[in-house]
């Protein structure tokens, strides 16, 4: 079987980001969801994703800018 793609979701939207990561995860990609909107940077260093899905419109800071800093 071909190793698929590390995604990372940041999603505030529990049902989005669930139903997201299982749609993903039936194509066999690897998933994490981030539920520590403060610390995503952190996280996404940790995690090394090949790519992420990012809402743009957060509850705590736009995601355009952690987008950049990541």
């Amino acid at each position: 079987m071909q190793d698929y793609y590390h995604i990372m979701i940041i999603e505030d939207d529990p049902n989005m980001a669930d139903e997201l990561a299982h749609l993903l995860e039936g194509w066999g990609y690897k998933i994490s969801s981030v539920k520590d909107f403060a610390n995503i940077i952190e996280k996404a260093v940790q995690i090394k994703p090949q790519a992420i899905l990012l809402d743009i419109n957060l509850p705590c800071f736009d995601g355009l800018v952690r987008l950049k800093s990541i």
